[in-house]
């Protein structure tokens, strides 16, 4: 089944009438509406494969709003991924974004991890020869390293 979700910008300001009409901001309840509106529809629609949005200010900055509620894709992506690997390569790091970090490091272990912090780091090792063979049975977590605990 193919969606098309088709959003509004969010509220605009007029309060610098300098501004071309394309560079105008949200406004305060813009601001506010935009990354609610973002939570609400998450209820309905898991995840967004592509954004595309007009040039204008006031609907980039709205659909950034989205994209932070809606980009994280699932962990099973993420877990393929490692898995597509080349057997070749004995350490890769993986770049992505919350919620989707911290629902796959918590699938690795048995203590629950609240959150996985922005710049937080979690090493996942498993005694395997291919990557094919990496999974929630074959690796746990080693080592968790966030900025606030390290970084002193």
């Amino acid at each position: 089944m193919k969606k098309a979700v088709i959003i509004r910008h969010a509220k605009s300001s007029w309060s610098d009438m300098s501004l071309k009409d394309i560079e105008r901001p949200l406004n305060t309840r813009g601001n506010r509406d935009a990354p609610r509106m973002a939570e609400l529809l998450h209820d309905y629609i898991e995840a967004i494969d592509k954004f595309y949005t007009s040039p204008a200010t006031r609907a980039k900055s709205t659909a950034l709003y989205f994209a932070k509620e809606m980009y994280f894709g699932s962990e099973a992506e993420l877990l393929e991924t490692v898995q597509l690997a080349s057997d070749s390569e004995d350490c890769i790091a993986l770049f992505s974004h919350n919620p989707k970090i911290t629902y796959f490091v918590n699938s690795f272990t048995d203590k629950h991890i609240d959150n996985v912090p922005t710049c937080g780091i979690a090493i996942l090792s498993a005694d395997i020869e291919s990557w094919s063979e990496f999974n929630e049975r074959t690796a746990d977590v080693s080592k968790l390293l966030f900025p606030k605990l390290v970084l002193k």
